[in-house]
């Protein structure tokens, strides 16, 4: 199959799938360099072009469109296989305003846990999505760290980080004997100090556990607090989720003595093993994070 039949058959593809989404779509036209076609869905937001090119550079598809409008979104979604940027409209969960917070490195033998809060005014949300943001796990590294840089310059009175070196980690999993209490804490923390600013009495957190968050003082007994799963999907919590892991991938980036990997495979933890074979328990206790099972084997 040459590249001009290639071309044509994944255009072929993408019609078939935007014809099943219930889209109007526009006849498949041939141009020197491409295949195209318009699409435009019930809500008359918008049209988009679908095109794929051939060439010397193989087949590459381009949307041509208003990328703000709901039709883009849902389009670039299903063809690109990207989550669509579908933050909820008004509804029992959404509030004008809002402080939304979420946490990265739970899940990681080496690193810190960083929680970030992140204040949503009612005309922050157009600026966050314009920006790209979107839940951290559907970007890139560079993606991270170019709107999180973004996001600290734009909006640098508007978050609350608490970073939890792993030092730190390890002497408050000794206090609160549980990960769910020590997450609790974290966040309470961050969203204290942010509510502190601003006077906001709505949170969305990223649901973590099966437990009601928290919050540590008592004055905040009367907010309104929703804690949902892929809370990432509002905005805020997105910005929060963006600013922390980027947080996290810079914590890396700076340790230099140790050849640390991410995650909590075993071949990270054999590399925890060696840290602690060749620099013993106080090096470890700096860059790892104790209680993981695969690393309390041997420490014991």
């Amino acid at each position: 199959m040459n590249i001009t039949d290639q071309a044509k058959k994944k255009l072929d593809e993408y019609y078939k799938s935007l014809e099943s989404g219930g889209f109007s779509l526009g006849r498949i036209e041939k141009k020197q360099y491409n295949f195209e076609f318009t699409a435009a869905d019930s809500g008359n937001t918008g049209k988009v072009k679908v095109q794929v090119y051939f060439g010397k550079k193989g087949v590459k598809t381009v949307l041509q469109g208003n990328n703000e409008t709901d039709t883009y979104r849902k389009i670039n979604s299903l063809i690109n296989n990207q989550t669509a940027l579908d933050f909820p409209r008004k509804n029992n969960e959404e509030f004008d305003e809002y402080i939304g917070s979420d946490e990265t490195g739970k899940g990681d033998i080496f690193g810190p846990l960083i929680v970030c809060a992140f204040y949503c005014a009612e005309n922050d949300k157009d600026k966050l999505v314009n920006a790209g943001v979107k839940d951290s796990k559907d970007l890139s590294k560079f993606q991270i760290g170019e709107i999180a840089r973004y996001l600290i310059n734009e909006f640098k009175d508007k978050y609350s980080l608490v970073i939890i070196t792993p030092e730190k980690y390890n002497s408050l999993y000794e206090r609160f004997k549980n990960l769910n209490k020590l997450l609790n804490w974290a966040h309470s923390k961050a969203l204290s100090n942010l509510s502190a600013i601003y006077p906001c009495k709505n949170i969305i957190v990223d649901k973590f556990s099966n437990e009601a968050i928290k919050i540590t003082n008592g004055e905040f007994s009367d907010f309104n607090i929703v804690q949902t799963h892929k809370a990432e999907r509002y905005p805020g919590v997105a910005a929060a989720s963006i600013i922390a892991r980027y947080k996290f991938d810079r914590w890396f980036e700076e340790q230099t003595k140790y050849n640390l990997t991410k995650g909590a495979s075993l071949e990270t933890a054999k590399n925890a093993e060696k840290i602690f074979d060749d620099y013993g328990i106080e090096a470890l206790n700096k860059v790892a994070k104790l209680h993981f099972k695969s690393i309390s084997r041997f420490l014991h």
